[in-house]
């Protein structure tokens, strides 16, 4: 079996960019409705050799679609993060890399939706696609599926349709293929991903406005104040979109970034690092657990209203609360909470179907 750590060793990528090789698994070959089951993405350094390497399943929360084509089983999925849950970490690894896959055009569009999807911005900005660069070559091999090249390398492919084993036979596919092309001084087929967006049924966290001020950086002293911009970064016991809908609810402001304007951020993890806990520590933005959200969502103070006019009546849209102390006494303090109108079935149902094809 030829090894794609030591056999890369050998090899001299160019050096104008940074790479990551990926593949995915998906429940179909529609990225607007199916969904990713499956990542696997090996970034490289310039001699080709693994530097990080990034592997998960996904659970979808729908048919997993071709299993006698992935093996991803509803069993198997179940116990798997969600994408909102590895979207950032992933995405930092992807940031400021050139994607390569096979077909990348498929891989991209699955990966830009589920992004979306999951309220973020798509980090990929360049792909370079192996199949593209295998015809670019002119090799002699009856088609340009992945096997048929793993095949004409004298690549061992062990379990076709595994994402893992599939970036890493991609990995020495791509670095003998670009080591050719240089021998040929064949410029590679890297496009840019600026203007290639894909179209999906979306249920990405949108921004909504508070309608109260922001009372700026939480104090726990004081606590949590409606109006407040809070911030989620990694994985959360409640799905994030669900938790993002309660703070809107409740009169705060849900944000996928950190800024400046940030009041607090949720995190269970901060050894992970990621770009929003780098952000949030540099700026002196505090950083709270889930279960401290949660006990503070408990106590929230009533904010600042922007509505004018309001003092005495009930806004528009908005209902008028009293608080009430553990001990059961009634409080002089009231806040404001946005009236739930409930929506039907169809508009919150997860779009995702099944369509058992393959892809090459």
């Amino acid at each position: 079996m030829t090894s794609a750590l030591s056999h890369a060793e050998t090899l001299r990528l160019p050096a104008d960019h940074r790479w990551v090789v990926l593949d995915v698994e998906t429940s179909g070959m529609r990225s607007a409705s199916h969904r990713v089951l499956s990542i696997a993405a090996l970034v490289l350094r310039e001699d080709g050799s693994v530097e990080r390497q990034f592997s998960t399943l996904l659970n979808p929360g729908c048919d997993p679609g071709p299993v006698h084509v992935h093996n991803l089983t509803p069993d198997r999925l179940a116990g798997a993060p969600r994408f909102e849950d590895i979207a950032e970490e992933f995405a930092d690894l992807l940031s400021s890399r050139t994607m390569v896959a096979h077909n990348a055009s498929f891989d991209y569009g699955f990966l830009d939706a589920e992004f979306q999807r999951a309220g973020f911005g798509t980090p990929i900005e360049k792909r370079l696609c192996t199949l593209a660069l295998s015809r670019r070559l002119e090799l002699d091999v009856p088609n340009h599926r992945l096997a048929t090249l793993a095949e004409y390398w004298k690549i061992e492919q062990v379990n076709a349709h595994d994402a893992y084993d599939d970036a890493r036979v991609l990995v020495e596919v791509f670095g003998r293929s670009a080591s050719l092309a240089e021998t040929l001084e064949l410029p590679l087929p890297v496009v840019g991903c600026k203007d290639r967006r894909a179209t999906v049924h979306s249920r990405e966290i949108k921004r909504v406005p508070s309608s109260f001020t922001n009372p700026g950086r939480l104090d726990l002293t004081h606590g949590l104040v409606q109006g407040m911009k809070i911030a989620i970064s990694g994985p959360t016991s409640a799905p994030r979109a669900t938790l993002a809908a309660r703070l809107t609810d409740a009169g705060f402001e849900f944000t996928n970034t950190v800024s400046r304007q940030t009041s607090v951020l949720v995190c269970d993890n901060t050894a992970s690092q990621s770009s929003k806990v780098r952000k949030a520590e540099s700026d002196g933005i505090p950083v709270i657990s889930e279960q401290q959200l949660e006990h503070l969502l408990e106590r929230a103070v009533p904010g600042e209203i922007k509505i004018e006019g309001a003092s005495g009546l009930d806004p528009a849209g908005w209902t008028r609360l009293i608080l009430v102390s553990d001990q059961g006494k009634r409080e002089d303090l009231t806040r404001w909470q946005r009236k739930i109108t409930p929506k039907s079935s169809a508009a919150t149902q997860s779009s995702c179907t099944a369509t058992p094809a393959a892809r090459p």
